[in-house]
């Protein structure tokens, strides 16, 4: 039996082991779509979570202009010791009828020790500024929500280049690792053939040649690779030194681009810089009528109950010691007469500042629709672009083996090859150049019509 049990007991620590090792594996994810990649990175941003600091401020903001029309309850307490008794002077007819009429007596009123204590509460009734204010706190913290999506666009935009970057470098990288092999065989081969007298020197020097300047771009592209990633961890929230796998393919995301229509209407409403600047006028509306709301009379009710006492033994709370109520209750109206025009110059400067803030708007509008315009050009441009570097990279492979073939059958000459092989390394270079600023393009014609955030 004991067997039995410990038996059971090691499997049962075996499955809570193996599950435990499944929850952590499944917790850290490190392989990424470039939609999860995005939609990571608009929760783990560093600029994203300081944001969301600032939304919380902003949250709290709006408990604070609430709180100030609620009622407030202050408490004061006083102890005094009075060294020295202040000294009034008294007509000398109050003690002696005789006396002059220039005659003083000196006299000392109170105790030495006093103290007294009170509690007032105030409670706001009426004020047109505070209600202005309620509002206007409010759209302030549309606004930073405003900016927490503007801030998750760039990010957005940040990440999907990025990741880009990554892809097109890694799609590189295997582009000149695939030549380098091919370079080295036919080295190999020439080498080879100049031992047995086949080939001239020149022959094996010129295929060496192009194995050194292919496996030096092969270095370059590898670190190419590494910086491209440790920008991509950095902008998604990760840790640089993190392991990151990539799961959209280029071939996916520049397919993506060429079939989705590209034609499509510009709204404003999904426009994070055209819905800042409609919570700004809101914000600056309400800023016009807080300095309309001045010329308004406020109103406010207090009530004050306190005690207090005084006695020569330091000890005020002793038994013997009386100590005398008093309490309050009023109300306190603030009525503005005149200023010299002061208010009036304050609401004339937030009204100059309404004008702007419309007249922003107008030339947000206008510069959106332009910019749409500029950014289905160039995306067209680019899709023509990418078709015409695709081809001529084509057609450059296919001289280039065709070069190789004839070479290695000794038809061709190393001269030859190695401008073939260059020919088909600049033509890689320009597709992959032509790749990036395709999909570049069509972030820009996202962000252009609004629906880069939404995407």
């Amino acid at each position: 039996m004991k067997k039995i049990f410990i038996t059971i007991f090691i499997a049962l620590l075996g499955t809570v082991f193996v599950v435990a090792q499944e929850n952590s594996e499944t917790t850290v994810k490190n392989s990424f779509t470039i939609e999860e990649a995005t939609e990571f990175a608009k929760k783990h941003a560093y600029e994203v979570i300081s944001t969301g600091y600032e939304m919380q401020q902003a949250k709290k903001k709006i408990w604070e202009t609430i709180a100030t029309g609620l009622p407030q309850v202050s408490a004061e307490a006083n102890y005094n010791d009075n060294l020295e008794l202040q000294t009034s002077l008294l007509p000398a007819k109050i003690f002696d009828p005789e006396a002059g009429d220039d005659a003083f007596v000196p006299v000392k009123f109170g105790q030495q020790y006093t103290s007294d204590a009170s509690i007032t509460a105030t409670q706001l009734i009426f004020d047109g500024t505070y209600i202005v204010g309620l509002k206007a706190s409010k759209v302030y913290y549309q606004l930073s929500a405003d900016k927490m999506d503007k801030v998750k666009e760039g990010i957005q935009e940040g990440v999907m280049l990025a990741y880009y970057y990554v892809l097109a470098a890694e799609d590189n990288y295997e582009t000149l690792k695939e030549t380098l092999a091919s370079s080295k065989k036919i080295y190999e081969e020439a080498k080879a053939y100049y031992e047995e007298g086949l080939r001239e020197d020149t022959d094996a020097d010129q295929a060496a040649l192009s194995v050194a300047n292919i496996t030096a771009k092969v270095n370059e592209a590898q670190r190419s690779i590494v910086t491209a990633r440790m920008a991509l961890k950095y902008l998604m929230g990760l840790d640089v030194n993190s392991r990151i796998e990539l799961e959209s393919t280029l071939d996916q995301l520049i397919n993506y681009v060429l079939i989705t229509e590209q034609q499509q209407a510009l709204d404003f409403s999904t426009h994070i810089d055209y819905r800042i600047l409609e919570t700004q006028l809101q914000a600056q509306q309400l800023m016009v009528k807080k300095e309309q709301a001045t010329y308004l009379p406020t109103l406010s009710a207090f009530y004050r109950y306190g005690k207090n006492a005084s006695t020569n033994e330091w000890n005020v709370f002793d038994k013997d010691t009386e100590w005398f109520t008093s309490s309050i209750l009023g109300f306190k109206i603030s009525l503005p007469v005149f200023s010299s025009g002061i208010r009036y110059s304050k609401v004339m400067q937030q009204k100059l500042a309404l004008y702007e803030v419309e007249n922003q708007i107008d030339q947000k509008l206008q510069e959106m629709k332009q910019n749409k315009l500029v950014a289905e050009n160039d995306l067209a441009t680019a899709k023509a672009n990418y078709f015409t570097s695709e081809k001529s990279k084509q057609l450059a492979k296919k001289i280039f083996d065709k070069t190789k073939l004839k070479y290695t059958e000794g038809v061709s000459n190393s001269f030859e090859l190695s401008q073939n092989e260059q020919q088909y390394l600049e033509a890689h270079s320009t597709h992959v150049e032509a790749t990036l600023e395709l999909l570049k393009a069509n972030i820009a014609y996202e962000k252009a019509i609004g629906i880069l955030l939404n995407e």
